[in-house]
């Protein structure tokens, strides 16, 4: 089943599982997080699940885009 491309921070939930971060930012799965247990992805845990903020998704994205610039 194809997944609806996210064009909007309007369509994304306050908090997401890290599949729904994965498409966000085009990483994967798996690296994602591997970089959330070393501290290096703004995620958390809430029982077996991976959490993501909206918010501090958009903070790391931001941080990220002008450390490469």
């Amino acid at each position: 089943m194809r997944q609806k491309i996210i064009t909007s921070w309007d369509e994304v939930p306050i908090i997401m599982d890290l599949p729904m971060a994965s498409r966000i930012v085009g990483q994967c799965l798996e690296t994602l997080k591997s970089r959330a247990r070393r501290g290096e992805f703004p995620a958390y845990k809430e029982g077996n699940e991976w959490r993501v903020e909206k918010e501090q998704l958009i903070k790391h994205i931001e941080k990220n885009r002008a450390q490469r610039q």
